[in-house]
């Protein structure tokens, strides 16, 4: 089968997960080609597939550690002005190739491809389980939930079906999508899970300054910091190069992890059960589910601004667990992914 990947670069997380399905995909011998939406995409993700195009895709502003609501309106109407061409390349592209089936990780011209020529199309992202009614919703953010889920439609404007990846119990299936329990990562495998004697810091929007400022005050404890792309020591806090490889050694090897909310973290987190404490990015509302879906299944705690009273919670949480989460969580293989979207595509 020859298929056509749709990936938002907006972030790690799409591509990340999109990389583990490709690589199934591929070794079950179908045809795998990608499109690139949003930012330029960073060297590895060129190496996913053997076929790769970029369109211009939306992008998301931040000023700082608030997510710029303004800002990225005033840049997303800005590019609209390209929206023409771009579409109308990518079609004319795709129809030189007999594709059988789209898949999109949240990316709005695979998906509207997919459309206009007809091909069968699933959308494969985290994003679609703010969509999805088995899904866990803070009861006090209906307005923001109503606002996300339009976001939603308005980014992915045409699926056949939808697989929402989630801290699902249980595979929920409708008409419309289906609500998917968390895969199992394979490159973190390759690591002894044990507790050493940091934690992990990956808050990459704080700047560094503010970081030692607050991590120095607990001067017993011991910190890896991520994000910034710097080797250094500064008292307790311990800078690192950005690495995959180096970042999961760490994180594999850690008392808990520390960070925003993004759910491919968490993900990761909660399939070697190590302890997290969130803080999500102010006005990111993706951060903000994942973050108290997070706390609600007890995989660690989630606070709205990084405080001392809430990281001391968190600090009694991790010993008082052994640095190891006891939930409940299925975690499938990559392979019955897989065979879900075989499944899905068969009855479309």
């Amino acid at each position: 089968m020859r298929i056509l990947y749709g990936i938002n670069t907006n972030g790690q997380g799409h591509i990340n997960r999109t990389a583990l399905i490709i690589d199934q995909l591929v070794k079950e011998g179908h045809r795998v080609d990608i499109v690139f939406s949003g930012p330029k995409p960073p060297d590895y993700a060129k190496k996913i597939a053997r076929n790769w195009m970029s369109v211009l895709g939306y992008r998301l502003i931040f000023r700082g550690k608030v997510f710029n609501m303004p800002g990225t309106l005033v840049e997303n109407i800005r590019r609209l002005f390209y929206f023409p061409n771009e579409i109308k390349n990518l079609v004319t592209k795709v129809q030189k190739y007999s594709y059988d089936l789209i898949l999109t990780d949240f990316d709005f011209y695979t998906s509207l491809t997919g459309k206009i020529l007809k091909i069968p199309t699933i959308a494969v992202d985290h994003q679609h389980s703010l969509i999805h009614n088995k899904a866990i919703f803070p009861k006090n953010k209906r307005f923001d939930r109503i606002a996300v889920q339009l976001a939603v439609h308005l980014t992915v404007p045409h699926r056949d079906h939808y697989i929402a990846i989630d801290f699902a119990d249980k595979i929920y299936s409708n008409s419309k999508g289906t609500l998917y329990p968390l895969i199992h990562k394979n490159d973190i495998d390759a690591f002894e899970v044990n507790a050493e004697d940091h934690y992990t810091i990956y808050l990459y929007s704080w700047p560094p300054r503010e970081l030692i400022n607050f991590f120095t005050k607990y001067h017993k404890e011991n910190f890896h910091v991520f994000g910034y792309n710097v080797d250094l020591k500064y008292k307790n806090l311990i800078f690192k190069p950005t690495s995959r490889v180096g970042f999961l050694k760490d994180m594999t090897s850690s008392k808990g992890i520390i960070t925003q909310g993004g759910f491919s973290l968490i993900w990761e987190a909660a399939q070697i059960k190590k302890p997290v404490f969130a803080i999500p990015q102010i006005n990111q509302f993706e951060q903000y589910i994942s973050a108290y879906r997070m706390s609600e299944l007890e995989l660690g705690y989630f606070a709205e601004t990084l405080n001392t009273k809430d990281l001391d919670k968190f600090f009694e949480f991790s010993d008082k667990c052994n640095y190891k989460t006891s939930h409940k969580l299925p975690i499938l293989t990559v392979q019955k992914l897989t065979r879900t979207i075989m499944l899905i595509y068969n009855k479309l």
